[in-house]
């Protein structure tokens, strides 16, 4: 592989950024990342100043010369808007610190990871703006109010936890993150829409304290469990006793005043009972 390119990438330094750098055009960068033309021992000599790496990484590298460069540390610097990164000491940042790096193993730099979570970012919210909704499941004004209120509430809440964790101690944001996304995918994994494999625990590589696999896999079953028992029930319920009426059926007088009176029954048991519902809330039957 190309070492010049994979150290710009990691350095977060655009060929753009890079050919101003050494004063030379995009396609002179290009061409020494692409092996077609050889980087010149006096560019080499920039290059080992500007990334603070030797001369012998700026052509095709082996993979363990990869591996050595994986294992280097590296420093964050920041300039304005940028930032960038080097395998020499940049100067302190504003609190007087200096942040020592071990970026993963990546094809892209952080500026185009950026990128692409911006786009991620505006999908989502897209996303989340049309199933909030969730119009094709009732018909009607009221029921997509109740619809968009169901959505509310579950979005609200989790912006609500979202919205605390730059409150807390540094050491605690990243708690109230990570109880979410481990209650999240346990009902995914509980719903079987992901596996076990596919639960993710994005901070494992920094705190070995954050893989919640197991807890993840521990709260699935108690979701499983609950959600199969309260489907039980239900079932249970349906078949023991409560008068069908058929869609189909001729509705004679007789019938419809049957449904009217089952239909005041229910709304009474509804509201008596322990359901939560509000007075003002609309309650639709059908029976």
């Amino acid at each position: 592989m190309n070492g010049l390119n994979f150290v710009r990438t990691r350095c977060n330094i655009s060929v753009s950024e890079l050919a101003d750098i050494l004063g030379v055009s995009r396609q002179a960068i290009n061409l020494w990342e692409k092996g077609k033309k050889p980087v010149s021992e006096e560019r080499k000599s920039q290059l080992t100043e500007y990334f603070g790496v030797e001369k012998e990484y700026f052509g095709e590298i082996t993979e363990k010369q990869k591996q050595i460069l994986l294992e280097k540390a590296m420093f964050r610097c920041i300039e304005g808007d940028k930032e960038y990164y080097t395998y020499k000491a940049c100067p302190p940042d504003a609190d007087g610190r200096t942040m020592i790096c071990f970026p993963g193993d990546k094809e892209t730099s952080v500026d185009e990871d950026y990128l692409q979570m911006q786009r991620h970012m505006k999908n989502t919210l897209e996303k989340a703006s049309e199933i909030i909704r969730y119009y094709d499941r009732g018909k009607g004004t009221e029921a997509k109010s109740i619809n968009i209120r169901r959505g509310c509430r579950i979005y609200d809440g989790i912006n609500q936890i979202m919205d605390e964790m730059p409150k807390q101690e540094t050491l605690n944001r990243m708690l109230y993150f990570h109880e979410i996304d481990s209650i999240i995918q346990a009902i995914l994994l509980s719903q079987d829409l992901i596996t076990k494999e596919d639960v993710q625990t994005e901070e494992e590589h920094m705190m070995s304290c954050y893989d919640n696999r197991e807890w993840i896999s521990s709260l699935a079953r108690i979701f499983r469990e609950h959600w199969e028992g309260q489907k039980s029930e239900l079932n249970q319920e349906t078949k023991g006793g409560t008068k069908k009426f058929s869609d189909d059926s001729d509705e004679t007088p007789e019938d419809l005043t049957e449904r009217i009176a089952y239909a005041e029954s229910q709304n009474r048991e509804i509201r008596n009972g322990n359901s939560g519902i509000k007075k003002d809330e609309t309650i639709g039957i059908f029976c």
